[in-house]
């Protein structure tokens, strides 16, 4: 028996072995190894998971549920290439490229579930925002609590919450995850919304403000858009809305994972300067000389033709929600005063109106007014939008105190 075709037996048969000793055995050895590892998985948590065994058994599975897929994958090549050497009467190499381009993107699908996939991209503070993402929306899936809120809206909403802190206080009795997206507007947290599972958390809080509905500017995200957001999408602009290309590129990324993960492999194998230019040139931008800065950007700030579709998408949410059981907390937040100063009043003002008529429409939903919100002066920005590190301890404290005050604690749905 040649190498070969001992390859074919025993690569399987090690598989089996392995799944069955998961399936014995997964449980104990988890805990072993989540023993062994305490202080480095704690370390890990940062609040995003909360039981550190159920962390490692995920991640064994996960391995295994890889390995079985790249064996199936590999195995399936070799048997087209054998067709194609003896079929085929053009030049080999396009047949098997295409075999090969095929194999790895249905791989890369079923990868992109994994947590354990997407910690082979992780980097720190370095991390590409869709890596950091999705192993927070995978790990939300994973987390077994009764109780779960989930925070949404952009990086400004990232920076308003400190999840690891909610989660220190309220434990599984409420388990907060952070899924906001560096340029999202709201029909962009419709479209993530869509794509969570079916165990829809008790509670969403969406930070937002004025500019979620009026700039159309920015770091529009690509990676949420796919055939399903394009259908509503039109259905919610009524056809008047033109599609960008970055909305283009989203559809592509949704059937070929290898272009949607493309920044997260740059970030990887030609490090996370090269990767990141784009956001490092945005942070820094806005960073530099806030007044000159905020009157550049001011007229962003406008009615425009997505304005209503905007609207549309989150009647369209708190609708879902109510649907589900879901409780919308609406913070409607601030800006940096300097940018506030120079923006149109009437702006915010019809912003305002519509979440109140909003707040009245729907009984799951509750809206909280800049008022009551903790006050943020120019000096706790960091730049026009994210608060800096105090500014975001005050804020996440003041907000588990109102959860606590208005007994959201263990709400389910």
């Amino acid at each position: 028996m040649n190498g070969k075709l001992k390859a074919r037996f025993w690569i399987p048969g090690l598989l089996i072995l392995a799944w069955l000793v998961y399936g014995i055995g997964g449980q104990s050895i988890a805990g072993w190894v989540a023993g062994l590892l305490e202080r480095q998985l704690n370390g890990l948590a940062d609040g995003k998971f909360a039981d550190p065994q159920v962390f490692v058994r995920g991640r064994m599975r996960e391995a295994l549920f890889l390995l079985t897929g790249a064996w199936v994958g590999a195995t399936a090549v070799f048997i087209a290439f054998r067709k194609i050497d003896t079929q085929t009467v053009i030049p080999r190499v396009y047949p098997r490229a295409m075999m090969i381009f095929v194999v790895l993107n249905l791989w890369l699908a079923m990868a992109g579930n994994c947590v354990l996939f997407w910690l082979l991209f992780w980097q720190g503070e370095g991390t590409p925002n869709l890596v950091g993402f999705e192993i927070k929306r995978l790990l939300f899936k994973e987390n077994k609590a009764e109780s779960k809120m989930i925070i949404m809206g952009s990086s400004q909403a990232n920076r308003q919450f400190k999840e690891a802190l909610l989660n220190r206080q309220f434990g599984n009795r409420l388990w907060t995850t952070e899924l906001g997206f560096p340029g999202n507007k709201v029909f962009d947290v419709w479209s993530i919304w869509e794509r969570l599972p079916e165990n829809r958390p008790a509670l969403v809080a969406y930070y937002l403000n004025e500019g979620d509905f009026m700039d159309s500017s920015g770091l529009a995200p690509i990676y949420f858009f796919d055939a399903g957001a394009a259908n509503v999408w039109r259905r919610l602009g009524t056809g008047r809305v033109p599609m960008t290309r970055k909305m283009y590129n989203g559809l592509i990324g949704s059937a070929i994972p290898l272009f949607r993960i493309r920044d997260a492999l740059a970030s990887r194998f030609l490090g996370k300067a090269m990767a990141g230019m784009n956001q490092a040139d945005h942070d820094t931008a806005m960073a530099s000389d806030l007044n000159r800065r905020a009157a550049l950007v001011k007229d962003r700030f406008r009615r425009d033709a997505y304005t209503d579709l905007h609207r549309s998408a989150l009647v369209e949410l708190a609708g879902d929600c109510q649907r589900r059981g879901t409780k919308l907390i609406l913070l409607f937040g601030q800006l940096n005063p300097l940018l506030e100063r120079q923006l149109d009043g009437r702006l915010r003002a019809e912003v305002g109106s519509f979440l109140e008529e909003l707040d009245a429409r729907f009984a799951n939903v509750t809206l909280i007014q800049r008022e009551k919100m903790p006050e943020q002066t120019t000096e706790d920005y960091e730049d026009l939008t994210h608060v800096n590190d105090e500014a975001q301890k005050r804020f996440t404290e003041w907000f588990g105190a109102w959860v606590e005050r208005e007994n959201l604690v263990g709400r389910r749905d």
